[in-house]
Formats: structure tokens, C-alpha cells, sequence
């Protein structure tokens, strides 16, 4: 009786590890990014165009490139109310509003020290219908800086097929604050959308269990990281 009650104790303290570990993932999950999808009000403002030293929606534009008939705007937001021939340009809008580099935008984040943080995000080209909307050159290259120094390089589709490729990876945070910047290095055109800052999903690693009861604990960690990996799939889903 004493073994039995033992047992169900250690496979109920597991079990409740694992859903304080699920609970913790679910929070991490919260996006730390403000107007990821560059659709916070104001998008609209003067046409979709922001310049060196606005604001828009917690980004900041903070780079520039020159041309020869002087300053070129730092970022053009394209939006499905926007007149021609802009808008033909800038389709399809697969999730509303999304934004054009030119130059660099950056936006301070709070992040834990020592803690491993996911960036995702989409680049594109404008859209590929022929005759109306070409598309801007493709292989556009860009980078993402972590507090200033590069972290991630990317580049616009190749494949004319491509309208969307999905980037991600990850940065371990060093202050309780961390600036992510994305930056045009040459005067090009890259598409940018969905950005997203979320803390890695680390909280579920099977050491963080001991192995109890002869080998229960361990049963019961395979039992709960399913139940772990099933509700995660089951929000990605909605």
C-alpha cells in the first residue's frame, strides 16, 4: 500500500511539472513585439511613408539611405485601401497591412538576461502578377542586429513561385532590455511582416524531472512531454 501511494505521488508530482512546465511555455509564448504586423493606427498616414526620426507603432525609423536627388524614405506600409497604382504594386495582402524597407527600423524590447528568445518573421517582393505588378528585384538582402550587432542575415524569394519565405532564430538576451533593429545595408526594397519575439520553448527538457519510483518518473515525463508537444500543436493550429 505504502509502495502504491509512493508511486501515484511521484506520478502526480510529475504530471504537475509538466503542466507548470506547459503553463510557462504558453507564457513564452506571448509576442514581446509591438505592431509586428505593421498594422498599429496611423499606418495610413502620408501615404504609408515614414522617414528618418518618426515613430510608427513603437518602431522607430532609425537608418536612411541617399540617393542621388537626396534622402530616400525609411520604410512605405502597403495596405488594401491604398489608391493605384500603389496598391497594384504592392499585392496581394495575404494578412493586411505589411511594410517595405529601405532603410533600418528598430524597436527596444524587455528581455530577461540569460534568456533564449525566438525572432520569426516573413520577407517578400511586392506582388507577381505580370503586367501590374512585377515585383521588386528578387534576393534583396537585409539583416537583423541584436543591440546593434548583426544576428541574421536574409534575403527576399528567388523563386518567382515565392511571394513569402518565413525566417527565424534565436539570440540569448544580455540586459533586461534588448533593441532589435532590421536594416537595408544597400538603397534596395525588402519586404517585411509578422514579427514576432517570443522566449524559447526550453522549459520542458526531461533533466528538469528525476527519475523516481523505478522508473516512473521517467514514464511519466514521456506521458507529460506528449500531453506537452499536443497542446502546443493544438495552438499553433488555431
Amino acid at each position: 500500500m505504502i509502495k502504491k501511494s509512493l508511486t501515484a505521488a511521484a506520478v502526480a508530482a510529475s504530471a504537475f511539472l509538466f503542466v507548470l512546465g506547459g503553463t510557462s511555455s504558453a507564457m513564452a509564448a506571448d509576442n514581446l513585439v509591438e505592431n509586428g504586423g505593421f498594422d498599429a493606427p496611423g499606418f495610413d498616414a502620408n501615404g504609408g511613408e515614414f522617414w528618418l526620426g518618426e515613430d510608427f507603432g513603437a518602431w522607430e525609423m532609425t537608418g536612411q539611405k541617399m540617393t542621388d536627388e537626396g534622402p530616400f524614405k525609411t520604410m512605405r506600409v502597403y495596405y488594401p485601401a491604398m489608391g493605384e497604382p500603389e496598391r497594384a504594386y504592392g499585392a496581394p495582402y495575404v494578412s493586411g497591412p505589411w511594410s517595405v524597407l529601405t532603410g533600418g527600423i528598430s524597436q527596444t524590447i524587455a528581455t530577461v538576461p540569460d534568456t533564449v528568445y525566438s525572432v520569426t518573421f516573413d520577407t517578400r517582393r511586392a506582388g507577381w502578377n505580370p503586367g501590374v505588378a512585377e515585383g521588386w528585384d528578387r534576393s534583396n538582402p537585409g539583416q537583423v542586429l541584436i543591440d546593434g550587432a548583426p544576428a541574421y542575415s536574409f534575403a527576399t524569394p528567388v523563386d518567382d513561385s515565392v511571394l513569402i519565405s518565413a525566417q527565424s532564430f534565436v539570440f540569448k538576451a544580455t540586459g533586461t532590455s534588448t533593441v532589435l533593429t532590421f536594416d537595408i545595408p544597400q538603397l534596395r526594397a525588402v519586404g517585411l511582416d509578422n514579427v514576432s519575439v517570443t522566449e524559447a520553448p526550453i522549459n520542458d527538457s526531461p533533466i528538469m524531472i528525476p527519475a523516481i519510483a523505478g522508473g516512473i518518473g521517467i514514464a511519466a515525463l514521456g506521458a507529460g512531454s506528449a500531453f506537452a508537444i499536443s497542446r502546443k500543436n493544438k495552438r499553433a493550429g488555431q
